[in-house]
């Protein structure tokens, strides 16, 4: 399965620089996404036009290997399941 390695830091006007920041480095899986029973059916492709959508489970075991808890915490009570990180901040990785 391959990943994407976070090479720069996220934009964002509404999240501290300190949380944001703690992304670079971390590597997290590319996968189909599926939406669950329940939910509007999707499958979301890889690749988008703006950059690549992973699984908020994935971001979160992400933070946890790394050892960034902040981040972790954080991220963690966002009600989103599902984020886009911009292509120019990535590099996939097999």
């Amino acid at each position: 399965m391959s990943k994407i390695k976070i090479s720069g830091v996220p934009q964002g006007t509404h999240i501290l620089e300190e949380i944001r920041s703690q992304w670079v480095g971390i590597e997290i899986p590319l996968r189909f996404l599926v939406a669950k029973p329940g939910e509007i059916y999707c499958i979301i492709a890889e690749n988008q036009n703006d950059g690549y959508l992973v699984h908020k489970e994935d971001v979160k075991k992400a933070f946890e290997d790394a050892g960034r808890s902040e981040a972790l915490e954080f991220w963690s009570c966002k009600e989103r399941n599902i984020f886009l990180i911009d292509k120019d901040i990535c590099t996939v990785i097999d």
